[in-house]
């Protein structure tokens, strides 16, 4: 099961073509089977993940699209974790306090620790690694941001249909 992607792998596809590869059912690595090693080396190539920073996409149990995020500053073995963290008062777990989370139960103590195990039961992570052209990172996740129509952290900006037959490189100069 892919859940790896490099960026040189993905830049020549058309924006369209890509999105398809990502909703795939057999792409994404479900959490509850996610070992730290595994945001690391690629399990599948047995390959480091070299710097380990780039985009990251949540996908639900229909193989939808819920939430896009980046790394960036930080590596995904910093960033990813951090969005699971089950205390009201951590500062990144704004996934489960998202009112449009599929498991939000309200906004408690208990119901992020339930939040957080359904989503490590539920959800599927990719991950698109970049090895260099690290400025195009926060391109590609607003990108993703703006045409993906399921996400809870969409973005109001939306990108025309042109825009789909496009190659990614061309979309992020």
């Amino acid at each position: 099961m892919k859940y790896v992607f490099q960026y040189s792998e993905i830049k020549s596809m058309t924006l369209a073509s890509f999105c398809d590869e990502i909703r795939k059912k057999n792409t994404g690595k479900k959490l509850n089977e996610f070992l730290m090693k595994d945001l690391i080396i690629d399990s599948e190539t047995d390959e480091i993940i070299y710097h380990g920073t780039g985009i990251y996409f949540f996908k639900g149990n229909s193989d939808k699209m819920v939430y896009v995020g980046k790394a960036s500053s930080k590596s995904f073995t910093e960033r990813i974790s951090c969005h699971f963290d089950p205390r009201k008062f951590a500062w990144f777990n704004s996934l489960l306090k998202h009112k449009e989370f599929p498991y939000t139960q309200g906004n408690t103590s208990d119901t992020f620790e339930y939040e957080a195990r359904m989503a490590y039961d539920n959800l599927k992570l990719v991950l698109v690694n970049f090895n260099a052209e690290f400025d195009k990172i926060g391109k590609l996740e607003s990108l993703m941001r703006s045409c993906l129509p399921d996400l809870i952290n969409k973005t109001k900006k939306e990108t025309s249909d042109n825009d789909f037959v496009k190659t990614i490189e061309i979309l992020l100069s």
